[in-house]
């Protein structure tokens, strides 16, 4: 990511555990990380890109096609989520 965060923060689901204890600095910086803000657009449509990648021109295509307008990684990542759990 932008800051040198892995980029699995944008798909993280919300929240730690209370009392959770970080193993390192690295992995304290990417749950401490907001979703918001110039940072984080840029690595949510980088998540984009990849999954659209990934997923253009498959039978999910039409799962997630709705986010590629804003280019929405985390949206479209919830969306495949969805889809596969049979919700």
């Amino acid at each position: 990511g932008v800051d040198g965060v892995a980029l699995d923060y944008v798909i993280q689901k919300n929240g730690l555990p209370e009392g959770y204890i970080y193993t390192s600095e690295a992995e304290r910086r990417k749950y401490k990380i907001l979703r918001e803000g110039a940072e984080f657009k840029v690595d949510n449509k980088k998540v984009w890109q990849i999954i659209k990648k990934l997923v253009s021109g498959t039978n999910v295509w039409s799962c997630i096609e709705k986010y590629d307008k804003k280019e929405d990684g985390r949206g479209a990542w919830m969306a495949l989520c969805a889809y596969y759990d049979g919700q």
